[in-house]
């Protein structure tokens, strides 16, 4: 098991790292995507601090008291953070001026915290009643993502894509509940096969995300100026 577990670390690092290099010459040589810009801002810089104030950041939330709005809070607060960059690298193909930036802030901020909030309530739910290891809540979430991203419709039409794409949104949806799951208090779970535990925690996810992308879907219908265009965020 244990040198399975090092296999694997060292298969995600090698496709993290072709994954990075890919972009980087797709972005120099071929073309330019302002996007992509947005994985080496909350990755590279975001990612990195987070990685080196790890314990500090882990010691800090893990004094507080709060539960699950802790945790919601934490996971909020992340996802705030995280937009803040998505929709100025968005926005940036558009011009750039200040009040349209702020609109388009507030924009991105409306349907990421409805958009995620599936996601926080299936982990949370998961980590209450299952024995999960952090790693393992991680790559669900990661897994999700590429779900929630649409990612997985060009698996077969342009795997390439496909495969340079995903790593990166993994990190990122993990980055994003990395902190919220620092919070969490170690208290009593039941026990279950790998097998068992991944496939509860993917239709667990997948059911959170739906229940929040049939919301996010119903109230941008009804109220489409406080949500993203679509030219950002397709309907």
């Amino acid at each position: 098991m244990l040198i399975m577990n090092r296999i694997f670390k060292s298969f995600l690092l090698g496709w993290i790292i072709l994954s990075v290099a890919f972009w980087i010459y797709y972005s120099i040589y071929i073309e330019f995507v302002v996007q992509i810009m947005y994985y080496f801002i909350w990755l590279g810089i975001i990612g990195s601090l987070v990685f080196i104030f790890r314990d500090k950041l882990r010691d800090f939330v893990q004094r507080k008291k709060g539960g699950f709005f802790l945790f919601l809070g934490i996971g909020y607060f992340m996802v705030l953070l995280e937009e803040l960059f998505a929709a100025f690298l968005n926005h940036l193909t558009e011009g750039f001026s200040f009040p349209l930036f702020f609109e388009r802030v507030g924009q991105f901020w409306v349907f990421n915290v409805f958009a995620f909030t599936g996601l926080f309530v299936g982990l949370y739910l998961l980590t209450r009643k299952i024995e999960y290891s952090f790693l393992e809540l991680f790559f669900l979430s990661g897994a999700i993502g590429i779900f929630s991203e649409g990612i997985y419709l060009i698996v077969f039409s342009n795997p390439l894509e496909f495969f340079f794409s995903a790593p990166l949104i993994v990190l990122t949806y993990g980055l994003i509940v990395t902190p919220a799951l620092w919070s969490l208090s170690p208290i009593y779970q039941k026990r279950f096969s790998s097998l068992t535990r991944y496939i509860l925690g993917i239709v667990v996810l997948f059911v959170g995300v739906v229940v929040s992308g049939i919301v996010v879907d119903a109230l941008r219908r009804a109220w489409p100026w406080i949500f993203p265009p679509e030219k950002f965020i397709p309907l």
